[in-house]
């Protein structure tokens, strides 16, 4: 090619890159900031310098390159060769950052804005290179050799971009997967047994750990579950769901957090089953939570799952047997049929009683009710999505047992009372819910209610799921309903009735059913009156008063032993007859000084029966002044018969006082001490002469109007004039009066004065014009006795002025920077209080005899002590530590303190001894150079405490295996101290124990020193040999055969401790035979984890009946018909197998006896649970009693009529029979209330009481007349 071909080309060539040329200059510019963006987000985040390696990196080859874009003259083959170091280069750099992730030494970790920027803005730039170098080589000699290079470039560039996308998702966003959900986890290599063992989770913000079946191509065999202590860990899912857990199992999930462990659909049930069973063996409610938060994953497409859980009660019960999950397509029912893994669910259906019993013995006495979900049932509905722990809900089973109700004539049917479960009769089982549904279902009885009554005291209930208990006692309750009074009453009206009327009793009432009897009978006071329902009394008296009451008892001899009563009362009010009285009573009413006679007497017409009236008068005659009413009474036995009317009974009458007029004298006294009063004198009228008087009002004291009254005791005279005025004059006296000067006291002040009164009489001198101030004044007194005047009553005084002394304060001052002195008080007589005072004489410095003076404006005093010496001291000062409790950390230390002056002086300066490093307790002391100031509190006690080691533990759960076990523990010392941790504790036998970690180093103490490990133990399975057998009367051998599970060496020894709760079986049934590890050294280390219990089946025997030898017909006799077939098949020894029960048609024979006519069924009944009837065997024999034939006869079939009831004797063929007879008009069928006494003809219907005789026809009934008697 020519120079100038060359030089086209190469203008052609660069004007072609121009544009692109600008295009990666920008792409540069912009790689570049995505660099710097990274760090920026790194840097913020707070990340260790080690997480920003790569991106500086890269950084620094950004900018390589954008300066090399920027200085190039961009030459075609200049231009290719930067794109491509570049672009291999940054292959190099992911293939770096991957291999350093993968390892686990360095863990690159970007935000997803970071990741995303970088790698778009990589990306766009790389394609700018590409695109650029594509079109350069388009003109270039070997451009078919660039387009391959660039070709190649593009590859590497999408390889590129690809593994960065990978590390990023799976060592992800801080390291935890792109969506920041994973974490990750830290392994351990176990070298010899040739596994990883999972050992801890990284910190960081995503809340799923994933624990896989691999790395590196190892298996991981174990996790220690430690790693799950942090709670921020939502989910955790296992792909080898055979894995070992070790050490704190149950941090596996956590208590409030709801964490979900995730497992393959197909491991889930036998992960689940694991912590079962842990929950079952150490009775652990923990390892059911495990169990509970464990879900399926890698379901179908379509497919839902339902897990279940189990309250912790209904858990023991069915012994650890849970119920599988539940999977199926989306939308299909959930069914009983369809749930797995537990017997128990098909045995749901409350209505089969054969559920019930197998529940009752199997499952600690409840049975399954379904699954819920919400408290909702979900049972026989679609599910459309998964559900987790729907609860599997049981209702606890009760025993009913039924004794024997209250009714002698009458028994509970056996087929209310009991179940016949596998050969064997049971007392009945109910749920609470079918409780009352149950004793609802009793047959009822026409005529009864029913009430049901439990426990040894027979109480009541209404309701019996509120007091169902298992093996509860109910009985029922029967009541014979009571007979209803239609009708009770009397003719007396109102129930009231006078002496000597005539009243009827009338009643009627209802039975409570055709075939209940009644009687009647009527009490007064508890008295028995009649015994029919209405009956008379032709003459009532009042002691006839009172309540009537009538029973009315329902009965029957034949069908109850149970009777009713219900009573009701008519009350019944006999009066006494009335009897009047006329009254003659005085005519004068004024007292005359003679007696005024009384009289009365009765209406003879008020009389009945001829019955003598007496009566009596309580007085009959009066004379002096007064109210007299007087009472009339009847006496004797009239006196209960009849009553005097209210208005005749008493009669009133009036004797009014006679007037009189007194003389008064003397009127006017004058006050001598005693009491004065006038005085009066009357003359009464014939033999009364003169009156006594007496005088009140008299008065001591003088005073004007006095008032005196006069009255006799005489009652039978009235004063006309009983008042009269009168006057008593004051005494008069002269007054002493004391001292007339006085001091000031700041009080009102003024002389005293007294005066002597007659007698022993005080005369109170009260004395006006006291003052307060000094001066000269007048005082005037007053006599404070009414009785007494004062002649001399004023007089005059003066007052002077107080001295007082100052109190003076403390003396000796404290230094303060402030003048000061000492103070002054003083306190002024009376209510002046403190007095105002000034002093003088402050001093500001420190020293001794300074003089104070004190002076007052109050003139009223003189202060007599005015001056006092005073003296200034230093001032004391404390200081305040702090910091004076301190923890070792391996440098020397010492407390604080500090101390500010007063005023100006400020913050002191203080002087610290005694730093400390090692821990231990010490004393510091503090001094200053102010002179001026003392300090009070110079040492102070200070402690440096250990240091605080928080141990790593190792693992702390291993399995017996007759080696020593204990954790390991490990801390880290501070600076350059060096510590030896060791632990005690260990232990060989299995079970929970307590390893303590110690220090060797006096400077350090350990937080955790102590924790929990345990030694599992080994899990054993028994089998047994053969344990079903048919009932032969013997005893049955019940044995282990042998176990799995041991340790070499341990066989004999386990096989020769066992304990069995039984050793044989021989009566029908299935029993539970459950061994236990009786050898102390064995049950501490192994456990038996399957064939604990053996159910051992006995079946029963069969027996025969033959009725061929029992009659179908017997007479009736009265004696007792036994009738029993012959029975064979009975083993060995065995008794009183079969019983014989004998029933009419009312139900079960009295005394289990046929004795009465009448039709029979003979049941035969196996005693106990060893035998069974062989299929077609007749259990039942039917046989009837004939009644006798009797004939009847009567004595006679006429009667002459006498007014009474006749009728013909009638006796029958057979002397026990016992006749009823019934009368009735002949050719009528109206029954006649009782036997006939009129005239006419009449026929007697016989029939026999019960049903063992029968009356030949012809004989039951008899024909006979009452005739008109023969006049003489």
């Amino acid at each position: 090619m020519s120079r100038n071909e060359k030089n086209n080309k190469t203008s052609l060539t660069k004007s072609i890159i121009d544009s692109p040329k600008r295009l990666l200059t920008a792409s540069a510019i912009l790689s570049l900031m995505a660099n710097v963006i990274t760090l920026v987000v790194l840097i913020v985040s707070g990340y260790a310098f080690d997480q920003y390696i790569i991106p500086l990196i890269l950084l620094v080859v950004d900018a390589l390159f954008l300066l090399a874009v920027l200085t190039s003259n961009f030459r075609f083959r200049y231009s290719m060769l930067l794109p491509i170091l570049y672009i291999i280069f940054t292959i190099i750099g992911a293939l770096i950052m991957w291999i350093i992730n993968g390892v686990n030494t360095l863990t690159v970790r970007f935000t997803l804005p970071a990741m995303c920027i970088w790698l778009v803005l990589h990306g766009v730039s790389c394609v700018a290179v590409i695109v650029s170098a594509l079109r350069a080589g388009k003109f270039g000699a070997n451009g078919k050799r660039f387009k391959i290079l660039a070709l190649v470039c593009v590859v590497a560039l999408v390889g590129a971009v690809g593994m960065f996308g990978y590390s990023t998702i799976t060592s992800g966003l801080y390291g935890q997967g792109v969506p920041g959900e994973r974490r990750t986890i830290e392994y351990t290599f176990d070298e010899l047994k040739d596994y990883y063992r999972v050992t801890g989770v990284m910190q960081g913000r995503g809340d799923t750990v994933v624990v896989p079946a691999q790395f590196n191509g190892k298996p991981v065999c174990e996790v220690d579950c430690s790693v799950f202590a942090d709670k921020s860990i939502k989910n955790v899912y296992f792909d080898n769901a055979t894995i070992k857990l070790n050490n704190s199992i149950k941090l596996i999930t956590d208590k409030t957090e709801g964490r979900k462990i995730y497992v393959d659909k197909n491991d889930c049930d036998a992960f689940r089953e694991q912590f079962f069973q842990h929950a079952l063996i150490y009775k652990d409610k923990d390892y059911m939570r495990i169990a509970d938060s464990t879900l399926p994953t890698n379901l179908d497409k379509n497919e839902v799952y339902v897990t279940f859980s189990y309250d912790w009660e209904d858990f023991i019960a069915v012994n650890g047997a849970t119920l599988d999950t539940w999977f199926a397509k989306k939308g299909t029912v959930l069914t009983n049929a369809s749930l797995s893994g537990a017997k128990y669910a098909t045995k749901f259906d409350v209505e089969n009683s054969d559920n019930l019993y197998w529940s009752y013995d199997n499952l600690d006495k409840r049975i399954y009710n379904g699954v819920y979900l919400d408290n909702a049932k979900i049972n026989g509905k679609s599910v459309n999505e998964s559900k987790a722990n729907v609860k599997v809900k049981f209702d606890e089973l009760y025993e009913i047992i039924i004794v024997n109700d209250n009714d002698n004539l009458y028994e509970t049917s056996n087929d209310f009372k009991y179940k016949t479960y596998e050969g064997q009769k049971r007392n009945r089982i109910v749920t609470k819910a079918m409780a009352d549904d149950f004793i609802g279902s009793i047959d009822k009885r026409s005529g009864f209610s029913l009430e049901w009554k439990y426990g040894d005291n027979k109480k009541t209930f209404s309701s019996l799921s509120t007091v169902i208990s298992d093996g509860l006692e109910i009985c029922p309750h029967w009541t014979l309903n009571r007979p209803v009074i239609q009708q009770i009453a009397t003719t007396a009206i109102n129930g009231t009735s006078i002496y000597g009327d005539s009243v009827f009793f009338t009643s009627s009432a209802t039975s409570p059913d055709y075939s209940i009897n009644l009687r009647y009978e009527w009490k007064k006071s508890g008295v028995v009156v009649a015994t029919s329902n209405d009956w008379s009394n032709s003459c009532v008296k009042p002691s006839d008063t009172g309540s009537y009451v009538l029973t009315v008892t329902a009965y029957s001899n034949t069908l109850t032993s149970l009777t009713s009563s219900v009573s009701g009362a008519v009350s019944l009010t006999v009066n006494k007859r009335s009897l009047d009285f006329d009254w003659i009573l005085p005519q004068n009413a004024t007292y005359s000084a003679q007696d005024k006679p009384i009289y009365c007497d009765y209406k003879k017409a008020d009389v009945i029966n001829n019955d003598a009236i007496t009566f009596s008068l309580d007085r009959n005659f009066v004379k002096d002044v007064g109210d007299y009413t007087f009472n009339l009474t009847l006496t004797g036995e009239c006196n209960e018969l009849y009553e005097i009317p209210s208005e005749d009974k008493t009669a009133s009458f009036t004797v009014v006082p006679y007037n009189i007029t007194a003389i008064w004298r003397n009127t006017l006294f004058t006050y001598n001490t005693q009491n004065q009063a006038p005085s009066a004198s009357a003359i009464g009228l014939g033999a009364d002469g003169e009156l006594d008087l007496t005088i009140e009002g008299a008065k001591k004291n003088a005073g004007v109007d006095y008032i005196a009254m006069v009255s006799t005791s005489n009652t039978n005279y009235n004063i006309i004039n009983p008042t009269q005025k009168f006057t008593i004059q004051p005494y008069e006296v002269e007054a002493k009066w004391g001292s007339a000067t006085f001091t000031y006291n700041a009080s009102n002040q003024h002389p005293t004065a007294s005066a002597t009164g007659l007698g022993s009489d005080m005369v109170a001198v009260k004395v006006d014009g006291a003052k307060r101030d000094v001066g000269n004044y007048t005082a005037t007194a007053i006599s404070e006795n009414d009785n007494y005047v004062i002649k001399n009553n004023t007089y005059g005084f003066e007052i002077f002025p107080f001295d007082i002394a100052v109190e003076w304060g403390n003396s000796t001052l404290t230094y303060n920077a402030n003048n000061q002195h000492p103070t002054a008080s003083a306190k002024g007589v009376g209510s002046d209080g403190q007095l105002d005072l000034t002093v003088s004489g402050a001093k500001k410095d420190v020293g001794s005899d300074y003089i104070a003076r004190v002076i007052t404006s109050n003139n009223n005093y003189t202060i007599t002590n005015p001056m006092q010496s005073f003296t200034i001291m230093p001032y004391s000062i404390a200081v305040k530590w702090s910091n004076t409790s301190l923890v070792y950390n391996a440098n020397n230390q010492s407390p604080t303190a500090s101390a500010t002056g007063l005023g100006a002086d400020g913050q002191l300066d203080l002087t610290i001894s005694g730093t400390r490093k090692d821990a231990g307790d010490y004393t510091a002391i503090v001094t200053t150079s102010n002179a001026n100031y003392t300090i009070i509190n110079p040492e102070q006690g200070c402690v440096i405490k250990p240091y605080g080691l928080t141990v790593e533990w190792g693992n702390t759960l291993f399995s017996y295996d007759k080696a020593f076990h204990k954790p390991t523990a490990t801390a880290t010392a501070l600076s350059s101290d060096v510590i030896n941790i060791s632990v005690s504790g260990e232990k060989i036998d299995a079970g929970n124990y307590t390893a303590v970690a110690s220090v060797d180093n006096s400077n350090y103490s350990i937080n955790n020193a102590t924790t929990s490990f345990s030694i599992e133990k080994l899990a054993l399975t028994l089998e047994w040999n053969d344990s079903s057998f048919k009932y032969d009367g013997s005893e049955h051998p019940v044995s282990v055969k042998g176990i799995m599970g041991e340790l070499s060496g341990d066989e004999s020894e386990i096989l020769s401790g066992l304990k069995y709760s039984a050793k044989s079986v021989k009566n029908v049934g299935s029993t539970n035979i459950v061994v236990t590890l009786s050898n102390e050294g064995v049950s501490k280390n192994y456990y038996i984890k399957a064939g604990a219990t053996c159910v051992c089946t006995v079946s029963p025997a069969l027996l025969s009946l033959n009725w061929s030898a029992c009659a179908n017909e017997y007479q009736y006799s009265g004696a007792v018909k036994t009738v029993q077939a012959d029975v064979s098949g009975i083993m060995g020894a065995d008794t009183n197998i079969v019983k014989f029960e004998y029933f009419d048609n009312n139900g079960a024979c009295s005394n289990n006896q046929a004795i009465n006519a009448g039709e029979y069924t003979v049941r035969a009944k196996i005693i106990g649970n060893n035998y069974v009837f062989t299929q077609g065997t007749v259990t039942e024999f039917s046989f009837k009693i004939s009644p006798i034939s009797i004939t009847t006869q009567a004595d006679k079939t006429e009667f002459i009529y006498n007014g009474n009831a006749q009728t013909p004797v009638v006796t029958a063929s057979d002397d026990n029979a016992e006749l009823v007879l019934s009368y009735y008009k002949k050719g009528e069928s109206q029954k006649l209330s009782g036997a006939p006494k009129d005239i006419g003809e009449y026929t007697v219907v016989v029939s026999v009481k019960g049903n063992n005789y029968s009356i030949l026809q012809g004989f039951d009934s008899i024909d006979f007349e009452i005739v008109e008697s023969v006049k003489e």
